[in-house]
């Protein structure tokens, strides 16, 4: 289960960097880079639940609300001027944050304890990503 959620963050990672590099040297149109961006995110996200043994009926809407929210994040950080490996690294953080706020919400564990500590850790590494990023204006 664990090597499955890192293969899938790396995934994740090339994927998302992928995508940016074809809009920023090949200026490929965002609709479509965000589509394929989305298509690849429902499969990781089904076979995240495929993996930890959850029943595909019961997280069907947990599986369309993380595809949402991280093609939403997707098109919203290729407006940004950064670089596309630090792009790739933002949305690799938001994806394992969703992919583990879905997990321990389908094992309600959730806790907001837990909440706060991955919001504060994903708050930090991408302030330092942000931080120490070039911007090109």
């Amino acid at each position: 289960e664990h090597i499955a959620s890192y293969a899938s963050i790396v995934s994740l990672f090339f994927l998302s960097g992928s995508l940016y590099a074809l809009h920023i040297f090949l200026a490929v149109s965002r609709t479509p880079l965000t589509a394929l961006f989305a298509l690849c995110v429902a499969l990781l996200t089904t076979h995240m639940v495929w993996v930890h043994k959850f029943s595909l009926k019961e997280t069907q809407h947990i599986i369309a609300l993380v595809t949402l929210v991280l093609a939403e994040l997707f098109l919203a950080i290729l407006f940004l001027p950064i670089p596309f490996l630090t792009s790739a690294a933002i949305m690799a953080i938001m994806g394992y944050g969703a992919w583990e706020y879905s997990h321990h919400l389908l094992l309600k564990t959730l806790t907001p304890r837990l909440i706060t500590q991955q919001l504060a850790f994903a708050a930090l590494l991408i302030s330092i990503l942000l931080s120490t990023a070039p911007w090109s204006i």
